[in-house]
Parts: structure tokens; C-alpha cells; sequence
């Protein structure tokens, strides 16, 4: 029994930590324009009042559209919005080394708010994949996905000096392609999300209210930080 139960907690593990490790190559480019874009806001020919709407564009975006990218998640499949995450993560830290100006990199920011909504939800699907081990998944998710900040902020820090304040943005986003592959390549992604999405959706008969309500409170859990995530995404 003791044996069965450490071998399904790793499962749990090893299933969150896949797409939690795509988040945190995603995150690259946005942790480093935290520290970089207010410093060298003349590169990024940006006042010091757009530094604020841009850094902060991002979490207005994700604010109104959990509950799009829920429903999306549910209509597409999960494995496919990781895909669309992970270009989009992509293409916004390159963005942030090859634009200039409020219009392009509001742009980025819009696209990169989506983007983490995304990845974001991917983690959260995978995490509660499997309901009596939920705690697990999603703790192993936030450990995983913390590495891409810290890395960011050390050895990204460090590149602005060789590589100026634009250009550690393309390196980063080079460094941020895996990402875009690893979501390719995840296995049952698509089921593992609708089982989450719907835990109680018939196969036959799908209710659609029912359906559309749990989408809602994922989207409302991801809103709130200290709700229970795993209550939020089970309970009807």
C-alpha cells in the first residue's frame, strides 16, 4: 500500500512538472523586463510612464480573458492551448528585444498576458489531472515554474552587459523555444485537460451548463491566490 501511494505521489509529480517547466521557460523574458525595462527605458524608446502600463498590461489582460482561455481550453483541447502559449511566449520576448516604442511592446505585453493565462491553465489541468493527489501536482507545478524567474533574474541579469538591454531579450527567446517543442511532444494532454476541465462530464451526454461553470471557477481560482485550487476545479 505504502509503495502504491509513493508511486502514485510521483506520478503526480512527474505529471505537473512537465508543463510547469514549460511556464518557466516562458517566464524568462517577462521576469527580466521587470528589472531591465524601468533602468534602460531609453533603449526601449518608452517614457517612465508607459514603463508602468506595460509592465502592468499584462495582468489586466489576464484578469478579463481566464474565462476566455478557460472556455478555449475546453473547446481546442488542452495540448493545443499550451502550443499557442508557448509561441506566444516565443514571440513576446522577442518582441521586447526587437521593437521599440509604446504601440509594439503593448502589443507584446497583450500577447504575453494571454500566454501565461494559457500555460498557466495548462499547469493547473495537469496538476488536478488526478483529484485525490491535487496538492501534490500543484505544488510541484509552482517549485517547476519558479526556476524560469530566478534564472532569469541571475544569468539574464548578467547578459545585459555583453549583450545590451534589447539583445538578452532575442537570446531569451531563443533559450525560450524548448518550450514551444516540449508542448508538441506532451503525451494525453488533451484528456488529461478535459478530465480536469469536467470531472463529473458524462462521455455520452455532456451537460453544457455544467461545463461552462466549471470553466468559470478555474478561471476564478486562478484570479484568487489563496483559494484552494483543488476544491475550485472539483467541486459542481
Amino acid at each position: 500500500m505504502r509503495e502504491g501511494a509513493g508511486a502514485g505521489l510521483a506520478d503526480a509529480a512527474l505529471t505537473a512538472a512537465a508543463p510547469a517547466a514549460v511556464l518557466a521557460l516562458a517566464l524568462l523574458g517577462d521576469a527580466l523586463l521587470y528589472v531591465v525595462l524601468p533602468i534602460h527605458a531609453a533603449a526601449f524608446d518608452v517614457s517612465l510612464a508607459w514603463v508602468g502600463v506595460l509592465l502592468a498590461a499584462n495582468r489586466f489582460v489576464r484578469i478579463f480573458g481566464y474565462g476566455v482561455i478557460a472556455v478555449l481550453a475546453r473547446d481546442i483541447g488542452v495540448r493545443r492551448l499550451s502550443i499557442a502559449g508557448a509561441i506566444g511566449a516565443v514571440v513576446s520576448t522577442a518582441a521586447y528585444g526587437l521593437a521599440s516604442g509604446p504601440a509594439p511592446l503593448l502589443a507584446a505585453r497583450v500577447v504575453w498576458g494571454l500566454a501565461f493565462g494559457a500555460l498557466n491553465l495548462t499547469m493547473l489541468a495537469y496538476a488536478v489531472a488526478d483529484r485525490t493527489r491535487a496538492g501534490r501536482g500543484v505544488g510541484t507545478g509552482r517549485a517547476v515554474s519558479g526556476f524560469g524567474p530566478v534564472l532569469s533574474l541571475t544569468l539574464g541579469a548578467w547578459l545585459v552587459g555583453p549583450l545590451g538591454p534589447q539583445g538578452v531579450f532575442v537570446a531569451l527567446a531563443i533559450a525560450t523555444v524548448p518550450a514551444v517543442v516540449n508542448s508538441t511532444s506532451a503525451a494525453n494532454v488533451p484528456a488529461i485537460g478535459r478530465r480536469c476541465l469536467h470531472p463529473q462530464r458524462s462521455s455520452s451526454h455532456p451537460p453544457a451548463s455544467a461545463s461552462s461553470t466549471d470553466g468559470r471557477r478555474i478561471a476564478a481560482s486562478l484570479r484568487r491566490p489563496n483559494v484552494d485550487i483543488a476544491a475550485a476545479s472539483t467541486q459542481k
